[in-house]
């Protein structure tokens, strides 16, 4: 199935939708089943609205807001952590820790790095 149109609320082919769902509306879309030869009109809706933390920021979205700023992710080192070393990948995790797939390895904080006991697992 292909989406070939996403609309956003108020645009025309959404109107009725504007007045059923009102403000829990977040858009429109157009989807095309080329099998079966048929074409749906969904929608998205907002059911729940709640406070929200993010999470640390991946290392590779990280990197990209520092490379368009002009300068480069602080203090952070890789570490080199088996895949069967779960309990070693929480313990990075818990200190703010994440794993990059670009660098293959995590990334954390030097200070957080040592603090957590994992200094002779830091690599170049």
């Amino acid at each position: 199935m292909k989406i070939r149109t996403v609309l956003k609320p108020g645009k025309h082919g959404t109107k009725s939708l504007v007045k059923e769902f009102g403000q829990q509306l977040v858009c429109v879309r157009y989807r095309y089943d080329y099998i079966k030869k048929k074409k749906y009109k969904t929608v998205e809706l907002i059911i729940n609205e709640e406070d929200w933390q993010p999470p640390v920021a991946h290392p590779d979205e990280e990197r990209a807001k520092q490379v368009e700023k002009g300068y480069s992710i602080e203090n952070k080192v890789k570490l080199r952590i088996a895949l069967d070393e779960q309990h070693l990948q929480r313990k990075v995790k818990i200190h703010g820790g994440i794993w990059s797939k670009k660098d293959q390895a995590w990334l954390i904080n030097e200070s957080a790095a040592r603090k957590a006991g994992l200094s002779s697992r830091i690599v170049d």
